[in-house]
Formats: structure tokens, sequence, C-alpha cells
């Protein structure tokens, strides 16, 4: 593969990313390592303007919604308003409605749930 190998492996909700140090994936080993894909290699923390989130160093930004939680989450994660970490639907049917910013029962007329997060039927066409 020409393009360096950031491989996100998923195992009982722990990251491995590939450490070109290393040739290997591999978790953090400590609750400050954190993955820096643009060099494909585990460091203390991140750079100025990004946040570690699940192990992974991401780019700093604001959510555009009006929610107060201002972490990025990985896929199918998200961050509640008021709360500083991010989750996945605590039950089968629990989906994130992005316009309050909590997870609910479901999503509201108009609106179907897709990664665990409410999206209007009419994006759907």
């Amino acid at each position: 593969m020409n393009f360096f190998a950031l491989v996100l492996v998923v195992v009982a909700a722990q990251s491995e990313y590939c450490d070109s140090s290393m040739g290997e994936c591999r978790a953090a080993s400590n609750a400050t390592e954190c993955y820096n894909a643009t060099i494909a290699l585990f460091q203390d923390g991140c750079d100025p303007g990004y946040d570690c989130i699940d192990d992974l160093c991401r780019v700093s930004a604001d959510p555009v919604d009006g929610r107060t939680c201002h972490i990025i989450c990985s896929a199918g994660r998200f961050c509640e308003n008021d709360t500083t970490e991010c989750r996945e639907p605590a039950y089968d049917g629990e989906c994130f409605n992005l316009a309050t910013g909590l997870f609910q029962d479901g999503c509201d007329e108009g609106f179907y749930c897709s990664y665990n997060k409410c999206v209007d039927v009419s994006l759907d066409e």
C-alpha cells in the first residue's frame, strides 16, 4: 500500500493504530499517549490545535450546530451537552439528536436513525 497505513482496529472498545516506528498496530500504552496520524506515530499528548479523542489526535473544532460539548468523537459516538466524554447509544433504539445535543429514544417525526444520529429523511433522497 503506497498510502501510509492508518489502520483502526477496535477490540473490546480499545483502539489500535499502526505505529510506523514498530511496523505493527497497537493501543496507547498509557493515558497520555495519543496517535498522530500525520506522522503515523504515538506521542505524549497532541500538538497545539489538536485534541486526543479515542487515543487519536484530531483537529480541535467547535460544533457547527449549537451543541455545547466541543469534543469531536469517533464515528457513531457523540458527546452530549454538558458532558466531556464521547459515548455510543446506551441501548438499541437510542439515537443522538444533533439539534438538542442529547441522546433520545428513537428520532422525531421526519427523521430516522443513521449511524446512531437522527438524520432528516429528505437527505435520503
